[in-house]
C-alpha cells in the first residue's frame, strides 16, 4: 500500500532547528520573523501511533518550507519507526537535483505529546510540533494519507 503526506507548514521548522515559538512570516523586507503565537489547530480524532508507523511519500508542502529545508530535494519520504520507550525514529529522505540523485537524510527522533500531537527533533533539546491533522483510511489497514501542520 503507498501512503502519501501532504505536508502543511504553518509553524516553524518541521526539522527541528527552530523552537516552535510562533509562526514564520516575512517583513517588508524578505526578512523572516516569528509572530507572537502557533495558530490553535484541531488534530486528527482517529490518530493511532503504531499503524502511523512506516514509510510516507511526501507529495505537498509549503514553498517556504521547500526552499528552507528541503531546496533541491526529489522523492521526499519520511520512514517513520517506533523505538523503546515510546520514541519515534524519523528518518526523512530525498534525491538530491533530481529522482536519480544522490540520497540527502535527515535522522530525527520524534515523541507522542497528546494523541495526535507529536514533536520532532533533528538534534539538540529543541522540538517543533509535528501535528497530524487529517487522515485518510482506517488504522486497522494502515492510514493512507495524512495531512500534518508542523
Amino acid at each position: 500500500m503507498s501512503r502519501f503526506s501532504l505536508l502543511t507548514i504553518v509553524g516553524v521548522a518541521f526539522l527541528g532547528t527552530a523552537c516552535c515559538l510562533g509562526a514564520a512570516h516575512a517583513d517588508s523586507n524578505g526578512a523572516r520573523r516569528l509572530q507572537a503565537s502557533c495558530p490553535n489547530v484541531t488534530v486528527a480524532a482517529n490518530f493511532d501511533l503504531v499503524p502511523y508507523m512506516g514509510v510516507w511519500y511526501e507529495i505537498a508542502d509549503s514553498k517556504d518550507f521547500k526552499e528552507f529545508f528541503e531546496d533541491d530535494l526529489y522523492c521526499t519520504t519520511a520512514n517513520y519507526t517506533l523505538e523503546t520507550a515510546g520514541y519515534v525514529q524519523v528518518d526523512n529522505s530525498g534525491r538530491y537535483k533530481g529522482p536519480t540523485g544522490k540520497l540527502k537524510a535527515a535522522i530525527g527522533k520524534g515523541m507522542e505529546v497528546d494523541g495526535a500531537k507529536l514533536k520532532v527533533s533533528f538534534g539538540g533539546p529543541v522540538y517543533a510540533p509535528y501535528w497530524v491533522i487529517d487522515l485518510m483510511g482506517e488504522a486497522s489497514d494502515g492510514f493512507s494519507v495524512a495531512l500534518v501542520w508542523s
